[in-house]
């Protein structure tokens, strides 16, 4: 069955949601995470995500592809997070 969400638990997530994790949040109010994260978009509360965290889901690692090569140069691009660098100068054969 859904819970009931009283007023005083949504001002609770209201001022709560950016400190607390889900889980905590959870434990607090005697609901599931997925109840809260439920809750949390019905309210249109957000706390946004980094742009990196797909990132940290892969280890930590960049992985490069070569974008292209201009004057002996690479140009790589992480296929991860999408950063990119200048790589070492590219050999003449």
């Amino acid at each position: 069955m859904a819970k009931q969400w009283k007023e005083s638990d949504e001002k609770f997530l209201k001022k709560h949601y950016r400190s607390l994790s889900n889980v905590e949040l959870a434990g607090r109010l005697g609901v599931t995470k997925k109840a809260i994260e439920t809750k949390l978009a019905r309210m249109g509360l957000s706390r946004g995500r980094e742009r990196s965290s797909k990132r940290k889901r892969e280890g930590g690692q960049h992985r490069y592809s070569v974008l292209a090569i201009s004057r002996g140069v690479e140009y790589l691009q992480c296929v991860i997070c999408g950063k990119k660098r200048q790589g070492k100068t590219a050999v003449r054969l």
